[in-house]
């Protein structure tokens, strides 16, 4: 991104666009999210045992920085990273959440939860890495590193929409059947090995899907052109005559 310069990013963002970021001023219900977003997010993170407390504490501690930041920034960044903060809140709330669901009793250690943060944090990284990289390439010009980033990544955003229907799908299917579903018996003792294996994967998958759902609500037309906006605040400002009392509303 430090390729584009001022020329370039006043072609890609119109004053429209603009003008419409700065006499915005309707931010009431956009923090009023942020903090529903925040708050549901420490609460889906709380431990169910003293097991989880750790996480607890680490998930709540990086949501309150990414809140913090937020309130402590100007009127026109809060406008500006509004869906970034959107998109790290759901991350971290989600991944956090699901480590409920890697309690082992024999692991003392908290290995499988810690592995699976960092893992999880690295494979969204990824993804909404090369959701930017392939927008910079296709609007700015910026050629890839990796040729099959772009492809793949969307590739993986087309199988997590089918994926969020799938479970949408799923859910509702088993409110309107969950009385026969109750009712079926179910063995472990007669479950061969191949049906283990693909309880395995399919959880796996679900996991992983899970996980990479909030990458949906991640935009990376938005993040680009907020980075835009920050490195040439001044020069946008300077460009169409705003004071700094309109542009920063400070």
């Amino acid at each position: 991104m430090q390729e584009i310069c001022f020329i370039e990013a006043k072609q890609k963002i119109s004053y429209d666009e603009i003008e419409g970021i700065v006499n915005n001023k309707d931010t009431a219900s956009n923090k009023a999210k942020i903090l529903g977003s925040f708050l549901l997010a420490v609460l889906v993170s709380l431990p169910s045992t003293n097991y989880y407390g750790i996480f607890s504490v680490c998930s709540i501690l990086l949501l309150g920085i990414i809140f913090f930041k937020y309130v402590t920034s100007n009127s026109l960044f809060k406008k500006l990273s509004y869906n970034t903060v959107m998109y790290a809140l759901w991350q971290t709330g989600t991944i956090f959440f699901l480590t409920v669901f890697l309690y082992v009793k024999t692991d003392k250690y908290h290995v499988f939860p810690i592995l699976y943060v960092f893992v999880s944090y690295m494979i969204a990284y990824y993804v909404i890495r090369n959701k930017t990289t392939n927008l910079l390439k296709v609007e700015y010009g910026i050629p890839l590193k990796n040729n099959y980033a772009g492809p793949l990544t969307n590739k993986i955003s087309r199988l997590l929409q089918v994926f969020l229907a799938i479970v949408i799908a799923g859910s509702i299917l088993y409110r309107t059947n969950k009385w026969w579903l109750m009712n079926l018996e179910v063995s472990s003792a007669d479950a061969s090995i191949l049906e283990y294996i693909i309880w395995g994967v399919g959880l796996i998958v679900l996991l992983i899907g899970l996980t990479l759902l909030p990458t949906l609500i991640f935009s990376p037309d938005k993040y680009i052109k907020n980075k835009l906006l920050q490195k040439y605040s001044e020069e946008f400002r300077n460009l169409y005559g705003y004071t700094e009392k309109e542009w920063y509303e400070e």
